[in-house]
């Protein structure tokens, strides 16, 4: 009974109200009886206390009403019942006892017995209303504690990626009863709806979101984050490739383990930096970074032993702290919106930080896109060499306006939490080795250590 679901709760109750009854003191009493009983409902009670009506065989008093079982006891009529006999109701009726068949065909038969008692009934409706509530509170949906929220967000028409992702999310990632996946078809026209339960199938808690429209990376996500009832919550796109068993276990136990840690990322961490060169430049970044990609074999050597404290986390795979909130909208796809996020986390106090938990970007991509993008390289090229470039020049044109906004926007909410260089260094020289030295780390040997242990 332990690991079984709402659906086993009734055999469950049955097994505490067999415990609430007394078999034996309850046959003591009817066989002690100096009136002459019947005795209805023995087809319950031989279920509930297998052969042990078998003890009133024998009794002179005693009778079963109709046809009901009885190794050798005598057998009356309904309509022979006077006000000589006590009937006793051995079973359980649910609905009440006057909807029993004996009442229904004999509604005269209370008026004729000297009394009526349904011990067992009695005993089993004052434990049921005890018991239930407790019995069923850990299934109700605002009680049932989910403790990790993964949402997995697929691109534009994207089913051939999205099935390979979520098979390799699948052979690294255990289902389990306090983590629900939540898959979120960002305006597909193809297939990719039926993707997530064909290959999850139902080991794992789904849920599936199909949106009309395509609402880009922060709409997207959002669209998770509003149904996610998780105590922490992941976010990973449909073209990650996993490489570590224990990614999801590993991610968890920092967050477990440090409460000043808000946002974790296991695919590419950035430094952030103040840049002054344009300072009257409203078209100019208000910032320059420094950043690693990891690509499943770590290319920032130091993630290879240790968590390390950084200012942003891609958010091509990171698990937060639902508190954490949703993502700005409001950003156009420029790839900034990460960037907002990992500062608003920062803003509120909490720590950023990322390590290598063996994540590939882009190993993954569909034919549609592989294709699509060969016709972009091809479609420029073509444009380049004939001049007919205008259209990719607009496109630029609006892509470079837009960030304008954003650049503001950054510079008036997070330019406090932007890093001074260094006086005298040489930016481009500037490693994340040194920038990491005096930033906070945690060792990787914590989490293994106790994930053996």
């Amino acid at each position: 009974m332990k690991n079984l679901g709402l659906e086993h709760t009734d055999d469950k109750l049955l097994e505490i109200c067999k415990k609430s009854i007394n078999a034996d003191v309850i046959l003591k009493q009817i066989r002690n009886k100096n009136v002459k009983t019947a005795i209805l409902g023995t087809d319950d009670f031989e279920i509930l206390f297998p052969n042990k009506i078998r003890e009133l065989d024998n009794c002179d008093n005693l009778y079963v009403v109709g046809n009901e079982y009885s190794a050798s006891l005598k057998k009356i009529n309904p309509d022979k019942l006077t006000k000589e006999f006590e009937l006793i109701y051995l079973g359980v009726k649910i609905g009440g006892i006057k909807e029993l068949n004996i009442f229904k065909k004999y509604p005269n038969i209370i008026n004729n017995i000297a009394a009526f008692s349904a011990p067992v009934h009695d005993s089993f409706a004052e434990t049921i209303i005890k018991t239930t509530p407790k019995l069923i509170e850990p299934y109700f949906d605002e009680k049932r504690k989910i403790k990790h929220s993964l949402i997995i967000l697929s691109g534009m028409n994207n089913a051939n990626s999205l099935q390979a992702m979520l098979k390799s999310f699948k052979a690294y990632t255990k289902p389990a009863e306090n983590t629900e996946v939540i898959v979120v078809i960002n305006g597909s026209q193809d297939k990719s709806i039926n993707i997530p339960s064909e290959i999850l199938t139902f080991k794992y808690n789904i849920k599936v979101i199909n949106t009309p429209k395509n609402l880009g990376i922060s709409g997207g996500y959002n669209e998770g984050i509003r149904i996610a009832r998780g105590e922490y919550i992941s976010l990973m796109q449909d073209d990650i490739t996993f490489k570590q068993k224990t990614w999801l276990e590993e991610l968890e136990f920092y967050l477990d383990n440090y409460p000043n840690i808000g946002l974790i990322g296991g695919f590419r961490g950035g430094y952030y930096f103040k840049n002054d060169t344009k300072k009257d430049d409203n078209f100019a970044s208000p910032y320059i970074s420094k950043g690693s990609q990891l690509i499943g074999k770590c290319k920032w050597k130091l993630l290879q032993d240790y968590v390390v404290k950084v200012d942003s986390v891609n958010c091509m795979l990171v698990m937060f702290r639902k508190e954490m909130g949703l993502y700005n909208e409001y950003l156009l796809p420029n790839g900034i919106e990460d960037i907002e996020f990992a500062f608003k986390v920062r803003k509120k106090g909490y720590g950023v930080y990322v390590t290598d938990v063996g994540i590939t970007h882009g190993e993954l991509l569909s034919t549609t896109r592989q294709e699509t993008k060969l016709d972009l390289i091809k479609d420029f090229i073509i444009k380049k060499i004939t001049g007919k470039n205008k259209k990719q020049t607009k496109h630029t044109l609006a892509r470079r306006l837009s960030r304008a906004y954003h650049f503001q926007y950054f510079k008036e909410k997070y330019s406090d939490l932007l890093r001074e260089i260094p006086n005298g260094v040489n930016f481009d020289k500037l490693t994340l080795d040194v920038i990491a030295e005096n930033e906070h780390k945690i060792s990787r040997s914590e989490f293994k250590e106790s994930y053996i242990l």
